[in-house]
């Protein structure tokens, strides 16, 4: 199957945080665990402003631990619904018509 089917049937994404990543699945609505890869911060960044912005919640590795994981796993599967809604908002982050309007600027 494909991401997309992946995403559009997922309840929960756990992923890293890079920027492609995060935008696609802004655009598919989806909560998200995002663990930024612990070398240097453009994941982390990612991570914190797709947070902030209601796609999900930053985990930092270094401080996960197996029962901290499946709390935040529990947490986000039985809440679901308000989670999906938050998740929603940061749909409006993607510009799908980017490329037009920085042309049109240019």
């Amino acid at each position: 199957r494909s991401m997309s089917f992946v995403m559009d049937n997922a309840d929960l994404i756990i992923s890293r945080a890079g920027i492609n990543t995060l935008l696609e699945i802004s655009l598919k609505s989806v909560p998200t665990l995002m663990i930024p890869i612990p070398v240097g911060s453009e994941q982390k960044e990612n991570a914190r402003f797709f947070a902030r912005n209601g796609l999900g919640e930053m985990l930092e590795e270094k401080k996960l631990t197996p029962d901290i994981f499946m709390e935040k796993i529990n947490y986000a599967l039985s809440n679901k619904t308000p989670l999906k809604k938050a998740a929603g908002k940061s749909k409006n982050l993607v510009i799908l018509d980017a490329e037009k309007r920085l042309l049109q600027e240019i």
